[in-house]
């Protein structure tokens, strides 16, 4: 033997002298002895005699791979081992194939005698996948790289004269133009470098451009519609939060809008502005605010509006004017709106009860007979 020859391995050698084994089952060599325990729980697929071209193009997309990391300098019979144990289906093929001595210059070599003999198509149906082949929405350059040189090693094509397509079948379109616009020294323009410098591009938009996520925006707890009520104009000064029953009696009369829209989330209580003016000494009138309109848009839903009217029964005899505001805050409570003296959504509530129509909720008296009902301030 020459001085620092090799044994065939997984691809070519050029400029290395050969040397090659004698005497065993595969190709004349013999493999390791740990090769097989080695990489069986590495190795997953099988090759059957039922597979399909692009089957086996699959499951040769990922045997060469683990060959290139986990036996990269290892000599062709130790492939040959671990191929064989993978394709024990296959073995009226391979085992003639195998018979050869000193024929073989690469585990690739063997295998293209292998593929013409039993998958005579697959160039043909290479040539396909290689007009079609794209780079896929989430598969990076590197990978696609992997699978774009296996197609060109069945096909036995040379790699760096492919460079052009592989770039035209990027995905991302500012990769291409970076690619186009770079300066390539005479010799300097390799597939490997093609690939090198528009990995660096796209990690470099990656990080310029992060991905967003976009999902919907769920409120938590959404903005309450609060009870929008009018202030309450009385005399001397006294503020609505404090009012009495029986206070400011025979001085002017204040209206009291109760609209009343409260989130199913989220109940707020009742909010009094103690907002009045007094224009002109002691004892004057106040100026009268306007009331908040109506909104028929807050209704409720009839559930609510029945326990509301149960409550009713419990009011009927009692002191109306004691109870005017403890139903003003079950009327929030059980989001209801409109008036509360005669629970019609039609009008706004007004202490006098001149536009009420029916009976009364707290003395049951009938609010269309003239002066048959005093006002509650």
């Amino acid at each position: 033997p020459v001085d620092g020859a090799e044994y065939p391995g997984l691809r070519e050698k050029p400029g290395v002298v050969l040397k090659h084994m004698t005497g065993g089952r595969l190709c004349g060599g013999t493999a390791g002895i740990n090769v097989i325990k080695d990489t069986q729980k590495t190795f997953k697929d099988y090759f059957l005699r039922s597979d399909t071209t692009q089957t086996y193009m699959k499951k040769r997309r990922h045997f060469i791979p683990l060959c290139d990391a986990l036996l990269p300098n290892a000599p062709i019979y130790d492939i040959l081992a671990v191929f064989r144990v993978r394709s024990l289906d296959l073995l009226h093929v391979i085992d003639d194939l195998m018979a050869k001595e000193k024929h073989y210059t690469s585990f690739l070599h063997f295998l293209n005698e292998f593929e013409s003999i039993n998958f005579p198509d697959i160039k043909h149906e290479a040539q396909g996948i290689h007009l079609e082949m794209k780079q896929k929405e989430e598969q990076s350059i590197k990978e696609f790289y992997v699978e774009y040189l296996e197609v060109l090693e069945i096909l036995d094509w040379r790699v760096d004269d492919y460079t052009t397509p592989f770039v035209n079948k990027q995905r991302d379109d500012r990769v291409k133009e970076a690619l186009a616009l770079r300066y390539w020294a005479p010799g300097t323009k390799t597939l490997r470098a093609v690939v090198d410098h528009a990995s660096q591009y796209e990690m470099d938009l990656r990080v310029a451009t992060p991905k967003r996520r976009v999902s919907s925006v769920v409120v938590q707890n959404p903005a309450p519609r609060v009870a929008s009520v009018s202030p309450i104009h009385h005399q001397r000064g006294v503020s609505a939060a404090s009012f009495q029953p029986g206070q400011g009696r025979g001085r002017g009369r204040a209206s009291l809008s109760a609209h009343v829209g409260l989130s199913q989330q989220q109940q707020q209580p009742r909010q009094y502005s103690n907002s009045y003016q007094r224009p002109e000494g002691r004892g004057a009138r106040l100026r009268q605010q306007p009331s908040a309109p109506y909104n028929p848009a807050f209704s409720r839903s009839s559930s609510n509006q029945s326990a509301a009217l149960k409550c009713h029964v419990a009011y009927r005899h009692t002191d109306r004017r004691a109870k005017a505001r403890d139903w003003n805050e079950k009327m929030i409570k059980f989001g209801l709106s409109g008036c509360f003296g005669c629970l019609r959504r039609d009008h706004r509530f007004e202490w006098d009860f001149k536009i009420c129509k029916g009976n009364c909720v707290f003395c049951g008296k009938d609010f269309r007979q003239s002066h048959s009902h005093a006002s509650l301030d």
